[in-house]
Formats: structure tokens, sequence, C-alpha cells
């Protein structure tokens, strides 16, 4: 069965970069792209009369058109077919995701900013919070898919992390490009609670505990990395900082992280690892939900 890959779009210039991300990668895997196109409830919407294209069969045709005629000029491709709702956008992709099999949402990253972003919030952060299923939000100096492509991912030695493992291995076979796995942690000594062990011991348990763990993690991806250029890497820092830092220094292309499956209102919209990788991290990044069916 071929691969469909929803494409988010508001016609706006961010989504424009967001389709020639989803056009690559549909030549590369052979998926079919879909548009999604969301009318929101808002009174600008409401003030020039949008819903309408929803209700009118013409107006429909012309709205699907135009969609249609969009993608083509920013990626010379056609698309599959174009999906039209009205409400509210991350309901509405979920719908989608749900009920067409999508493998697949990509989405613009936000031209929102700083604390304005944090606060209003955006698609992306929504959408990456709580995936339907992998979300890449694509950054705008990062589009492109080819065997010169830098792809990372971000593990915590975790279930959910293996997940995305798995599928930056896949990426990066697809692509040929190189694969830097990360794990990031800031601990000390004080970590190991036993006063009789010098401290120096400690924090070489420590380290050599990560070191056996990330060994451990990665043997059980050999067969997805046989044939994959990598290297692993321990960082000792904050997750976010130095993921960060390591795709600015590295300039990664493409980070890929595992969700968390426990969440609540404050760490979904302030506190998740994704959601602050997607606001800071300088390339476009894909989350990967804990509960995703192991790629084919």
């Amino acid at each position: 069965m071929t691969k469909r890959i929803l494409l988010a779009t508001d016609l706006s210039a961010n989504s424009a970069f967001a389709a020639k991300w989803a056009s690559n990668y549909a030549k590369l895997s052979g998926a079919q792209v879909v548009l999604a196109h969301i009318i929101e409830v808002s009174i600008p919407n409401w003030l020039r009369d949008a819903y309408t294209a929803l209700e009118d069969d013409d107006q429909r045709q012309k709205l699907e058109t135009r969609i249609h005629e969009w993608y083509h000029t920013h990626t010379g491709e056609r698309a599959a077919e174009v999906k039209l709702a009205g409400g509210s956008i991350d309901s509405q992709l979920n719908t989608m995701v749900e009920g067409d099999d999508i493998s697949l949402l990509v989405l613009a990253r936000s031209g929102k900013s700083g604390l304005s972003k944090l606060l209003a919030g955006s698609t992306a952060q929504m959408m990456v919070a709580n995936p339907p299923c992998p979300v890449v939000v694509v950054h705008p100096d990062h589009t492109g898919l080819d065997n010169a492509s830098k792809i990372a991912v971000a593990t915590d030695l975790t279930e959910s992390a293996e997940k995305a493992i798995s599928e930056a291995a896949l990426m990066s076979t697809l692509v040929g490009g190189h694969l830097d796995i990360i794990h990031a942690a800031k601990f000390s000594a004080s970590d190991i609670e036993d006063e009789n062990v010098p401290e120096n011991l400690r924090k070489e348990s420590l380290q050599q505990a990560t070191d056996e763990q990330m060994h451990k993690i990665i043997g059980t991806h050999s067969a997805e990395l046989t044939d994959v250029n990598y290297t692993s890497h321990i960082i000792h820092a904050g997750p976010v900082d130095a993921v960060t830092q390591f795709a600015e220094d590295k300039n990664i292309d493409m980070v890929f992280v595992g969700n968390a499956a426990h969440y609540n209102m404050v760490t979904n919209v302030f506190g998740r690892v994704s959601v602050k990788l997607t606001q800071m991290l300088p390339c476009t990044v894909l989350v990967v939900p804990p509960d995703v069916a192991a790629a084919e």
C-alpha cells in the first residue's frame, strides 16, 4: 500500500517551504502527498465569508484548484488530493490523520517567535505536543533530502526514543546521509547517593552506566543501522541546550525526537522536550509518538 503524507497548508510563504520538503520526501519514498487546508474559526474568516467555500460546490472546486496550483507552483509536482475542512486546525488534522491512514504529517514552522510564540502557541506546537502520527516541522533553511543531508536523533534511552532511532535510521538509509545519535543529560556524582563511594568513582560509574546503556540501545537497532554511517555521542548537559548547540555546530539538517507517552496541561505546553526542541532547533524536526507502529 502506498504511504500517504498529509501536508497542512495555509498557502503562506512558510507553508511553501513545508511543501518543498514534502515533495522531496515523496520522490524518495514513493509516498502520495495529500494537501490539507483548514478554514479556522475566526472573525477575519467570518468577515470575508471564507466558510462559503465549504458549502458551495463551485467555490469549493475553485479553492481546491487554487491549492493544487499552489503546490505545483512551489514544487513542480502534483498532489494526490486536497482535503478541505472548517473549524479547529489541530482537531481537524487529527481527524484527517486518523481517518485516512496518514503515515506522516508535515507542518510549516510558525512565523511567531519568542514569548509570543510560547504563550499564543501554534499549530506546530499543538501537534508536536500530542502527535497523532510522526510529525515533521519544516525549517525554511532545511527542506532538502539527499546524500549530503546530516541527520541526528536525540535519545533519552527510553522506549519512545528508541522508536525515534528506528525512524532516523530509516530516513538515513533512504537519503544516504550521516546519522548522529545523541544522548544528552545533566547529572552529577550526587545522583548516586552512596556516600561511601568516592565522588570520582561515582562519576565513573555514571559514565560507565550511560555508555553501556547507549551501547545496548544501538545494539537493538543493529539491523536498521547496518547500512548507515552513524556516530554516537554522550553529552553531559541539559538535553534542549545540548541538542540545539550540537545542531548548530554540526549544521544538522534534521533532528528526530521521541515523544514521551505521559503528559499533562503544564508539560504539554511548557515543559515537554519535543516542544522546546521544535521551538529552539535551527533545523527541521521530526517528532515520533510513543505508539507509532513499526515502520515498513
